[in-house]
């Protein structure tokens, strides 16, 4: 299907996606290795008022959120937002793991992230398992959001995202998938607060992975059928620099203006560089920063999910 009917069909679908999605469904909420892949703890003597048991965490998404919620061999050990709340004295009362690898912001607000390509889930109820979950949350829920690069991955694996139209479109589709989802959580859970962390580049120069190796091959390889793939790649996903003598708001602007549509309850802290500096070379902390060119070392990325919340809180 081209791009084009590709938006066509989602302008189409979202509405009814949305609705059908906080609709109430049968069931239990999920439980420590339940059949959807998400996993939950609750802390015991947690109660109803927000205020008194402190936050909910939810961490839902792509594979930034996988890594971060503790699940992962490499990275497991404790859901790294509900450890700094914590660290920070803030109460957390439940933990919800919904980070999936590969999953993308329109297929989230469909219902159906593990329809995306690539996306490592299988189960077609995982929206209704978080609906479910946020809807009997002990406590306000903290959405932790992680989104929008495996938009531009999808759409870069046949569509030419140095072309301006083909980037605006393709931005167009993120914003309305990422509207979409967060509308679909606030209508389930008013009460929640949702984090938008983004991502830090990962693509500067000099980034390398822990044995010292380069990722600039990977780079210029990525999209095998984009013109420009290494610069319309980091332009899309940080907003930096320009293409084709035409600036390029990226992923940053979505994020941005998701949360100055709706302050009360979204908040976006920019973190593009946390371990690269604004000319796009590496910060004197970053060697080694990546283990795989797309992904941070674990203590990488515990750094960066410290700094998401700490500026939240601070902000």
């Amino acid at each position: 299907m081209g791009l084009a009917m590709r938006a066509s069909s989602l302008a189409l679908a979202l509405p009814l996606a949305v609705a059908l999605a906080c609709q109430p469904s049968p069931g239990d909420s999920t439980t420590e290795g339940d059949a959807t892949g998400a996993s939950a703890s609750t802390d015991a003597g947690a109660t109803s008022e927000g205020s008194q048991a402190g936050y909910a965490v939810f961490v839902v998404g792509d594979s930034w959120a996988e890594l971060s919620q503790g699940t992962l061999p490499l990275y497991s050990g404790d859901n790294m937002v509900a450890t700094r709340l914590r660290d920070r004295g803030v109460a957390v009362s439940a933990e919800y793991s919904y980070g999936f690898g590969g999953t993308a912001a329109v297929g989230w607000a469909l219902g159906n992230p593990c329809d995306t390509p690539g996306a490592i889930c299988s189960d077609p109820a995982v929206v209704t398992s978080l609906l479910d979950d946020l809807t009997s949350a002990p406590a306000t829920p903290l959405v932790y959001l992680s989104l929008g690069g495996n938009d531009l991955r999808v759409a870069g694996e046949s569509e030419d995202l140095s072309d301006p139209e083909t980037r605006a479109l393709v931005l167009s589709l993120v914003d309305t998938g990422l509207q979409g989802f967060v509308d679909t959580i606030l209508e389930t859970r008013p009460d929640a607060r949702v984090l938008l962390p983004g991502y830090a580049n990962f693509h500067y120069a000099g980034a390398s992975l822990v044995d010292g190796t380069s990722c600039d091959d990977f780079w210029a390889n990525f999209f095998a059928g984009t013109s420009a793939p290494s610069e319309a790649l980091v332009n899309l996903l940080f907003g930096q620099g320009e293409l084709e003598g035409v600036a390029v708001a990226g992923l940053a602007s979505s994020y941005a203006s998701l949360a100055a549509e709706r302050p009360e309850a979204v908040t976006y802290t920019d973190q593009r560089l946390l371990f690269s500096d604004a000319e796009g070379s590496a910060s004197p902390s970053a060697e080694g920063t990546m283990v795989d060119c797309l992904h941070l070392t674990p203590d990488n990325q515990r750094a960066f999910v410290d700094a998401v919340v700490d500026d939240w809180l601070d902000g």
